[in-house]
């Protein structure tokens, strides 16, 4: 059974300093289109490890999934949509813009 984004934002306890900023980016954009704060969210930049290979994570929808790139420079848009328990290996950096 796959864990919908927003459950695992609700229910995950981080067990690191990076885990809690990828809770926080992922809680962030899944907030109403209104509410987004694009100085946060662009101010952060998500990868993660799916399938042995490396992807910027560039969102996550309202169907339960999260958004990777194979380009790490891409800010919005995906190549892959998967379930957030296929990923490992989060990591945070702060973008350069």
């Amino acid at each position: 059974m796959s864990i919908h984004i927003d459950d695992w934002i609700e229910a995950y306890i981080p067990n690191s300093e990076s885990e809690r900023q990828v809770k926080e980016w992922l809680t962030h954009f899944r907030q109403p289109i209104v509410s987004h704060d694009r100085k946060f969210l662009d101010s952060k930049m998500l990868f993660t490890t799916y399938a042995g290979q490396r992807y910027r994570c560039t969102g996550a929808s309202r169907l339960g999934d999260v958004w990777l790139a194979t380009d790490h420079t891409r800010r919005c848009g995906y190549d892959k949509r998967v379930m957030m328990e296929d990923c490992s290996e989060w990591t945070v950096l702060l973008s350069k813009d």
